[in-house]
């Protein structure tokens, strides 16, 4: 295989979790991305799907940059397919009849690398790194039960690579409806299950479109910090310290705070308490926050691995993608109020009685 058409195939992204049954007759049952880890296709036996009379239109090729992907509009399965890892992570694959090989040697590369080549607009490789973050990876996260949230990730990631994804609302496209449609559930309580399929996608979307925010009062940029994210800090007489009050809004929760060494917080709620024993501690100081969890998923430092099958020959990975503008930081900065009983506030004092310069 040449390097230019291996790395153009690389170009697609392995996302969709979809494996259809026509390719595992051509002996898609194993990956390796590396000589030491390797991935193991499982089925999920409690869900299946069928996109024939599904309604969808055909997907999105990351390989040609055009929508003539027709795996969306035939293909179907009485199991999911799904992959796990020697080293105990949950796997991500796209590549539609591609042939998996077992114990093939493989290299790792990051995302961004991962995403030079092949058609991959700018919007969806953000959506690629939120579905990594959020996507099942061995734990419950969103309240249902394992099998469910492994389900909503699987649909997830087809919605992702074949850019049915509506990143315009946080509701459900008509795409994205007849994608969750398509799948069913295999047991008793069909519906209520599919219920929960639907509720823990959208929960998962949620988490995705909301991954870049930042409490309001604060700025993503920390060269440019503007007065509404620059709160006093006052003199305590009845403390003896520098404290700032900063009331910022309830996702606060999701973030971290870092601070100074000589500079103590308390996070309660949507506020950060700072204080400080001398004035110089808070002065112009700059406060970092970072994003450590979403909504539902208390975790947001790791990512899905994504397999990608070059062939016969040769297999990748992209083994991390929390990287680039991840993580998620915000800043705000504190400045000094004149304190009770200085020789500051005397000379205002003066002031008041029109001494003034």
């Amino acid at each position: 295989m040449k390097k230019k058409s291996l790395f153009k195939r690389l170009s697609s992204v392995a996302l969709a979790f979809l494996l259809s049954l026509s390719a595992l007759t051509q002996g898609i049952t194993a990956s390796a991305f590396s000589d030491k880890n390797q991935a193991t296709q499982q089925w999920l036996s409690t869900w299946s799907y069928d996109f024939r009379g599904s309604g969808l239109p055909k997907g999105y090729d990351i390989e040609t940059g055009k929508y003539n992907d027709t795996h969306f509009t035939g293909y179907f399965a009485s199991e999911v397919p799904y992959f796990t890892t020697s080293d105990n992570n949950y796997a991500y694959c796209i590549n539609f009849d591609k042939l998996h090989n077992s114990g093939t040697v493989s290299k790792q590369q990051t995302l961004n690398d991962y995403m030079k080549n092949g058609h991959i607009p700018d919007d969806m490789q953000y959506q690629i790194k939120e579905f990594c973050i959020y996507s099942y990876k061995g734990k419950t996260q969103y309240g249902y039960s394992k099998d469910t949230e492994l389900c909503a990730s699987s649909v997830m990631s087809q919605a992702v690579s074949a850019r049915f994804f509506d990143e315009s609302t946080t509701g459900l496209s008509s795409n994205e409806t007849k994608l969750l449609n398509a799948y069913s559930y295999n047991g008793s309580n069909a519906s209520s299950h599919h219920n929960d399929l639907v509720d823990c996608y959208k929960k998962m979307k949620s988490e995705m479109l909301s991954h870049y925010d930042v409490p309001s009062g604060t700025s993503n940029n920390k060269s440019i910090i503007g007065k509404k994210a620059t709160y006093p800090a006052k003199y305590d007489v009845k403390t003896g310290k520098w404290t700032a009050t900063v009331k910022l809004d309830s996702s606060l929760s999701q973030f971290s705070v870092s601070k100074p060494n000589a500079v103590t917080s308390q996070k309660s709620g949507s506020q950060i308490i700072l204080t400080a024993d001398n004035e110089k501690d808070l002065k112009n100081t700059v406060i970092t926050i970072t994003k450590t969890k979403g909504k539902y998923v208390e975790h947001i430092d790791e990512c899905s691995p994504l397999i990608l099958s070059g062939g016969s020959d040769v297999q990748e990975m992209v083994v991390s993608c929390y990287e680039d503008k991840d993580p998620v930081k915000a800043y705000f900065k504190l400045k000094i109020d004149m304190p009770t009983g200085n020789a500051d506030l005397e000379k205002n004092f003066i002031d008041f009685f029109g001494n003034e310069e």
